[in-house]
This record gives structure tokens, C-alpha cells and sequence, in this order.
């Protein structure tokens, strides 16, 4: 229970860096199926890693682009209200030339 306590706090750096500290002590130690299986693990830890820094890049690209997307929103809104003024303008315009003539 210590020991997924302990692995929770730690970094996926100090993970991968202890890891591969086991791969070459294990090598060291001429224990190289050992050493072949801890360096397997080592390599997911860093492929969770890359995925991790992905998804967190992807995050972010997607707040910018909703922001962007929520700013461009308004601007097609404030023009289509600059259009409805203008029709109406235009329309009370028209009443008015057919009311005079």
C-alpha cells in the first residue's frame, strides 16, 4: 500500500530515472532478463509520459480555440444586430418616400 502511495507522488521523470537506474544495476549484476523487462516498463512509463504531455497540449489547444471560436462568435452576432438596424432604417426609409409621394 506504501509503495503505490510513494509511486503516486512521484513525477513521471523521477519514475523513468529510477527505472532506468534498476536497469543498470541489473546489468551490472549480470542480470539481464531482469534487466530487459525493467527497461520494457521504463519505456511505457515514458510513452505514458508523451502521452500525457499530448493530451495536456491538446487541452489547451482547445481552450485557445474556444476562446478564438467565442470571439468570432460574438462579432458575427453584433454584425447581424448592425444588419437588422440597417433593414429597419432601410424599411422606414421607404414607408417614409411612399408616404410622401
Amino acid at each position: 500500500m506504501n509503495t503505490k502511495k510513494t509511486l503516486q507522488n512521484k513525477t513521471t521523470t523521477e519514475l523513468v530515472e529510477e527505472t532506468l537506474s534498476l536497469v543498470q544495476s541489473a546489468k551490472s549484476n549480470n542480470r539481464l532478463g531482469e534487466s530487459y523487462i525493467i527497461e520494457s516498463n521504463a519505456n511505457l512509463i515514458i510513452a505514458s509520459a508523451r502521452n500525457e504531455k499530448a493530451v495536456t497540449d491538446l487541452a489547451q489547444t482547445l481552450k485557445e480555440f474556444n476562446k478564438e471560436a467565442g470571439t468570432q462568435t460574438q462579432k458575427l452576432i453584433n454584425l447581424t444586430w448592425a444588419i437588422v438596424i440597417l433593414t429597419i432604417l432601410m424599411l422606414v426609409g421607404l414607408i417614409v418616400q411612399i408616404i410622401k409621394s
